[in-house]
């Protein structure tokens, strides 16, 4: 049985950020149909956002290149709210903590809800509008070779005809519609998580 990362809305769970899930029974049918075994996670949640939250997404920056999840890890762009609130803070904790989780468990692929800008893959959100590229959390699964497959969630079982099998995703430094994945070179897991992506330590506690 292989562990896979799911986003925990496709899976079931009211983690979005109005409340709701984005149940995914075709998904979780052609998972367990392959064996592969859904390990569910919300990124936002993990980066402590509470649910409902604020919508969020990349902020547009004129200065340094176009907004890009990419710039967000390397501390070069935000994530804000519509109300300006900046909460890249979580975002970046919330990617971590992903990563984390696939090393932990030993997951080679994730799952991921298209069109977040947590788990987006072919897609994510900018300045609230709707533009190609990942969001955090996939950006930062797929730089640590972790293969990444977008799903825009919501499928029904009885909708489908018959059963069928999960796609597989594309071989690592190969990018499609729908996922995009690590460069070829790079080890499955990295050594370490980047420093200024680590989470800080909090001070020693006494007694």
């Amino acid at each position: 049985m292989e562990p896979v990362l799911v986003s925990a809305c496709l899976y079931g769970r009211a983690c979005r950020y109005d409340g709701t899930d984005c149940a995914d029974e075709v998904l979780l049918g052609e998972l367990e149909a392959t064996g592969r075994v859904p390990v569910p996670f919300c990124p936002e949640e993990a980066g402590e956002l509470p649910t409902p939250r604020p919508a969020a997404w990349i902020e547009e920056s004129g200065a340094g290149g176009p907004a890009s999840a990419a710039r967000v890890l390397s501390g070069e762009a935000r994530v804000v709210t519509g109300s300006g609130e900046d909460v890249s803070a979580a975002f970046l904790a919330g990617a971590r903590e992903a990563l984390l989780a696939c090393r932990e468990v030993g997951a080679r692929r994730a799952y991921l809800k298209e069109r977040s800008p947590s788990c987006g893959v072919a897609q994510t959100h900018v300045s609230g509008r709707t533009v190609p590229g990942p969001g955090v959390t996939a950006q930062l699964l797929a730089d640590s070779g972790v293969t990444v497959v977008g799903v825009d969630g919501g499928r029904t079982a009885s909708a489908v005809a018959g059963p069928e099998s999960a796609p597989e995703p594309p071989p690592p430094g190969m990018s499609g519609p729908a996922a995009c994945s690590g460069p070829p070179s790079q080890p499955l897991f990295t050594p370490e998580i980047p420093p200024h992506l680590r989470k800080p330590s909090g001070p020693a506690q006494s007694g």
